[in-house]
């Protein structure tokens, strides 16, 4: 890199503010995603999954917080020379990465358990004890396997909508109406974050599908025993910028697949807007009507219940 970039980085504090803003953002989706998932009705299995994966990305987000933090306090210049100096930063990689690890574990957990909840849907929307036996066999599959998983599962479960079509309890129904939506709802997203995480060595994925891991790679794919710097491959970088770039990819990914979800599955997307009403301040022509009419509140579970007699009918 240009010199005169290098030091201007060192001596102004950009790319630290740059990672705690950010991350800091994506803290607040975190947080969001947790408040929606109380309140959508979804099997406990389900939940307990959602709720892991969302808090491990929560610890993920604070971890590159906090680097951009310690980034600014620290003595010599903004951008640190190694991850092994100090010492609390080579521990902040090893909890980030554990998590970094464990969230795409529990993304094949899911995949995994929504074909499961499929397969005898009236049995298992009564069992609530299946979190154990479900996520301890998964834990040693990989990204990879999560896509092809989840593309099994969506296909599977919408195939199951259509066969169980006048033919079992609503409440079968609602499991497997439950599974597809959640299945369909992660797969395009499941399939750009492999694209986001995996790091390709070919000149190919190189240009079209992972340059910021490809960057990362070619500038340090390996650290110095005695020093800790990065041994470049092709050129070399300042680690405080690597460390920037690849905690943005990283974060960006994980808010990416919130954001995705909360968008993209019916029930998410329906609370997630109904919390953002409730935060916003309401206007005096809402407030009017609202002192008008009085409708009755049905719980989650009515109104979804209520959907599926329709969509079934």
């Amino acid at each position: 890199m240009n010199a005169k970039v290098i030091a201007f980085l060192d001596n102004f504090p950009l790319l630290p503010l740059l990672q705690i803003a950010v991350n800091s953002l994506l803290i607040c989706t975190a947080l969001f995603m947790l408040s929606v998932l109380k309140e959508t009705q979804l099997h406990i299995n389900c939940r307990f999954l959602l709720v892991l994966w969302s808090f491990l990305s929560l610890i993920v987000f604070t971890c590159h917080t906090l680097l951009g933090v310690f980034n600014i306090i620290q003595d010599g210049g903004y951008l640190p020379a190694n991850m092994m100096e100090p010492a609390w930063r080579n521990d902040l990689y090893k909890i980030e990465m554990s998590a970094i690890f464990f969230t795409i574990c529990v993304e094949v957990m899911l995949a995994t358990e929504r074909v499961l909840s499929s397969v005898d849907p009236e049995k298992y929307y009564h069992r609530k004890n299946l979190t154990t036996k479900v996520v301890l066999p998964c834990i040693i599959l990989s990204l990879f396997f999560a896509i092809l998983i989840n593309t099994f599962a969506t296909r599977y479960c919408k195939r199951r909508d259509l066969e169980l079509y006048g033919s079992c309890s609503l409440n079968a129904r609602y499991q497997v109406k439950e599974s597809s939506d959640m299945a369909s709802a992660m797969q395009r997203a499941l399939v750009i974050t492999f694209s986001m995480k995996v790091s390709p060595f070919f000149i190919f994925a190189v240009i079209f599908i992972n340059s910021v891991n490809t960057i990362f790679l070619a500038c340090c794919y390996a650290l110095d025993d005695v020093t800790h710097a990065c041994i470049p491959i092709l050129f070399e970088a300042p680690f405080g910028f690597l460390e920037t770039l690849y905690a943005l990819n990283m974060s960006l990914n994980g808010g990416f697949l919130m954001i995705w979800l909360l968008h993209n599955h019916p029930r998410l997307h329906r609370n997630a807007r109904r919390i953002l009403r409730v935060l916003k301040p309401p206007s005096s022509v809402g407030i009017a009507a609202a002192t008008e009419t009085l409708v009755q509140r049905k719980s989650e579970a009515e109104l979804y219940m209520d959907a599926l007699k329709r969509a079934w009918m």
